[in-house]
């Protein structure tokens, strides 16, 4: 089954000072993902997150247009392994959401 993920990052220092959500950051860059057979998603602390499962592929039209700055990934096998850039944290991972 193939779903959209998104992946959401901003900047630490802005969404400390404005104590707002991720995506109310003026920083926030989005990272739009088609998954295949996704089997778990986590963001394990504010830097890094991952993704399993069968094939991905990024959404580039669902993006922001500076995503690759921010956000970097490797793959793994089925795993794929996401970190933020410094000074930017991630939100949480949105399966189905654009």
């Amino acid at each position: 089954m193939e779903v959209i993920i998104t992946i959401g990052a901003a900047l630490r220092s802005e969404k400390t000072k404005k104590a707002c959500r991720i995506n109310q950051c003026s920083s926030f860059t989005k990272l739009a993902l088609k998954v295949k057979d996704l089997q778990n998603h986590a963001v394990h602390d504010d830097k890094t997150a991952s993704i399993k499962c069968s094939e991905f592929a990024i959404e580039v039209e669902n993006s922001s247009p500076n995503w690759s700055d921010v956000i970097n990934y490797t793959v793994d096998g089925d795993l794929v392994k996401f970190t933020a850039s410094k000074g930017y944290i991630f939100g949480p991972i949105i399966p189905g959401y654009q």
